[in-house]
């Protein structure tokens, strides 16, 4: 059975951040990336029962090819939607809101994590932290991995993990949070969503990860009244989040009908400015 998805699309918006817009330009698309690259790592390093994974080019041994591949598949499966009408493709850039089209998840980590900030750290004299920004998830590189091209959790990682969810609108981010990264998850439901839940996040993440996210969630009950229900689970998996961009693939649909013209005014109108000394109303 699956969470449902009517309940994990209200969770996911309500991971956006709390300013009047939901948006806070590259800082928010940088702590999302990082967060999910941190939760990727510790699926993968679980499934492989190391600590530290190994994530040098493929073209390196093969051993390393596994780390890597693995690393990246758990990622995209994160940030994946799946694709909207027109089989455009959807993903998460930012928690809350679902980007149409752009890289492929697979993409976006190898150019803009392993191709930098991996990189980066191979040649770093001292201990490189990831990401700098609002506070480390993870160790990176030689010098404190031990491997050249190593990846492991940093030693202050649940400081990192609060503030990366600091700016959400959400009272309940670590369970909303879950909500999310549950949401492909085939699980037997229990009495509770908590207790759902919280058995999902010890399957699916390490030990350490699973103690403190759970304790996190047993915390927030308080306030997660909004997630009380009984039919909490569902048959058959439904990626609510594909329906996010729905309206917006409608209205670009019925706005390729008009000519240059016709949209122009169409603008116009919407800016409450005003055609032939007469108010345009919407």
């Amino acid at each position: 059975m699956y969470l449902s998805h009517t309940l994990v699309l209200n969770s996911f918006v309500r991971l956006r951040e709390n300013d009047a817009s939901g948006r806070k330009g590259k800082a928010q698309l940088e702590r999302t990336s990082s967060l999910m690259i941190a939760l990727a790592y510790d699926i993968t390093a679980k499934k492989l029962g190391r600590s530290t994974l190994d994530i040098a080019h493929a073209k390196c041994k093969t051993q390393t090819c596994v780390h890597r591949s693995m690393l990246i598949a758990e990622y995209s499966r994160l940030v994946s939607v799946s694709k909207a009408p027109n089989d455009i493709a959807q993903s998460v850039h930012e928690l809350g809101f679902v980007v149409l089209g752009g890289k492929d998840p697979s993409q976006r980590i190898s150019s803009n994590f392993m191709s930098t900030q991996v990189v980066k750290a191979t040649i770093s004299e001292t201990e490189y932290e990831y990401p700098m920004r609002p506070a480390p998830l993870l160790y990176l590189g030689k010098k404190a991995t031990g491997i050249t091209y190593g990846v492991e959790l940093h030693d202050n990682w649940q400081e990192g993990f609060k503030q990366h969810l600091s700016g959400v609108s959400s009272n309940t981010p670590f369970t909303d949070l879950a909500m999310f990264c549950l949401r492909y998850e085939n699980a037997e439901k229990k009495e509770t969503l908590t207790l759902t839940i919280s058995a999902m996040i010890r399957q699916k993440f390490s030990k350490d990860i699973a103690d403190f996210w759970v304790s996190k969630i047993k915390a927030e009950r308080l306030f997660a009244k909004h997630l009380s229900c009984e039919d909490f689970m569902e048959e058959v998996l439904v990626d609510s989040l594909a329906t996010i961009n729905s309206n917006c693939q409608d209205r670009r649909a019925e706005l390729m009908k008009y000519d240059k013209e016709q949209l122009v005014e169409m603008i116009i109108r919407s800016g409450g400015l005003t055609m032939n000394n007469q108010e345009m109303k919407i």
